[in-house]
């Protein structure tokens, strides 16, 4: 609409739309008031029919879209393999087709990468942008600052738009209704309603703290850094790229950075610029302004990030302007799963350091029974090795160690991590024993040698048979 009279263009990223009308404030505070125009033209418009196209897009973006009624609007995201944001998708479904629109510049490439996931699926994609056009409905929003509160009543379109098949789409969202219409169709809508800029409108969303992919993010960009894990996340759904790092992020960790409102100093005369640093009192560098704009209640006003561990109250210089913090995103975002560990989880010392049971009548302090272990015997931990004894290692591959040599009983304890946690038997003599296992297994053996010394067996060593 830049045909409108006074109509001044935007720069990047809203070139080819106007940025006001010849008075930005007076728009805004008309948009405070009620229901504007606000031209959006340059974002992308992408179209996809076919069966399986709510399915396929489930499996590709963060939403849950499989049973998305038609008329409905979600918000979703897709995210590269690591986990940052690539696309923000505003999409609804009217039971034939799915209609997308996205920021401007990226319909194309949203577009290659959808039909590179097309495989068998039964799905058609169409980069609309151009043929069809974004008209917004903003308004009314708080003065300040808050997502909008009008009605759909406020934001119904003119009857003779919706007769003669105009209007292609209808989204909603916290900045009012977006039509998705014919770019004839635009002249009628100008002529309902009162025509506002993106200057008043950008105004309103950082205002209402609302981070704008591609220009309150970089390459880097986590979800959770801008807030999009409530709108644009959905966090039971099943598996898509880039899902485990928000499954990490929200469950186990925090994200390394985070967003802030910025209230600029009012007396300088400029604003920062997109991509400015913001930085500590000191000169340390904490992060990097978004978007900016000069709001008619709230004054310079504007969207950073900053890495998580700079102080919420601490003063920050964006581009040489002082500028006070307000947080969007906390500190402690993520991390909602706490790990308790039991004592009695805890696994026990390794054998080697203290492992065999000295066993006696009483006295001693109890210690944890197992299954099975008499109630009278008390067990306390003695030294792995008897003084004066030499530890030596046999072969094979249990690495068995001698802890007793000379003892009585023999040598060679097993150095299994349960060595000396085992059941004990009883004590004989005083001497240490060993497991229960090792006690059975050699009394089993000496059993067997007698039974065959009795029988003759000629097996028997040292035995002479005639």
């Amino acid at each position: 609409m830049l045909d409108i009279a006074g109509a001044v263009e935007a720069d990047w990223p809203d070139e080819g739309v106007a940025a006001h009308y010849g008075d930005p404030l007076r728009e805004q505070r008309t948009m405070s008031e009620r229901p504007v125009l606000v031209d959006r033209s340059n974002r992308g418009v992408v179209k996809i029919t076919g069966p399986d196209r709510l399915s396929w897009l489930h499996s590709l973006t963060s939403q849950h879209l499989e049973r998305l009624s038609p008329g409905s609007t979600e918000q979703a995201l897709v995210l590269s393999p690591q986990g940052h944001l690539e696309h923000h998708l505003t999409l609804t479904d009217d039971g034939t087709a799915t209609w997308i629109h996205v920021e401007p510049h990226t319909a194309q490439a949203l577009t290659e990468y959808l039909n590179s996931m097309r495989f068998m699926l039964r799905v058609e994609v169409e980069d609309l942008s151009g043929v069809l056009v974004v008209q917004t409905l903003a308004g009314p929003f708080p003065a300040e600052g808050g997502p909008s509160g009008g009605t759909d009543r406020d934001f119904a379109p003119p009857a003779a738009l919706l007769d003669d098949g105009a209007v292609a789409a209808v989204t909603h969202g916290p900045f009012g209704t977006d039509l998705i219409v014919k770019p004839e169709a635009t002249a009628k809508l100008a002529a309902a309603f009162p025509v506002a800029g993106m200057w008043a409108f950008e105004a309103a969303r950082i205002a209402a703290r609302i981070a704008r992919p591609g220009l309150d993010t970089d390459h880097r960009t986590l979800p959770h850094e801008v807030g999009m894990i409530e709108t644009a996340v959905h966090l039971n759904k099943g598996c898509y790229r880039g899902q485990e790092t928000v499954a990490r992020i929200q469950n186990l960790g925090h994200p390394p950075r985070r967003l802030v409102f910025l209230h600029l100093d009012g007396s300088a005369d400029r604003l920062p610029g997109h991509g400015s640093e913001l930085t500590l009192a000191d000169g340390t560098q904490a992060g990097f302004v978004g978007s900016a704009a000069n709001h008619f209640e709230l004054g310079p006003v504007g969207l950073g990030l900053v890495k998580r561990t700079v102080p919420v109250d601490a003063g920050l210089l964006a581009d040489g302007i002082a500028a006070a913090q307000e947080v969007v995103v906390p500190p402690d975002a993520g991390a909602n799963v706490r790990v308790t560990l039991r004592r009695d989880s805890v696994p026990q010392p390794p054998a080697g350091r203290r492992m065999l049971l000295r066993l006696s009548p009483g006295g001693a302090p109890r210690t944890p029974r197992s299954p099975g272990r008499p109630a009278r015997w008390r067990a306390r931990i003695v030294s792995a090795r008897p003084a004066g004894a030499t530890p030596h290692r046999r072969g094979g591959t249990q690495g068995r160690v001698c802890v007793a040599q000379g003892a009585a009983g023999g040598c060679c304890q097993p150095t299994s991590p349960r060595a000396g946690y085992a059941d004990a038997g009883r004590p004989r003599g005083g001497a240490e024993v060993r497991s229960r296992r090792v006690d059975r297994r050699r009394r089993g053996h000496r059993a067997r040698a007698a039974r065959r010394g009795a029988a003759g067996d000629p097996r028997l060593p040292g035995r002479r048979h005639h």
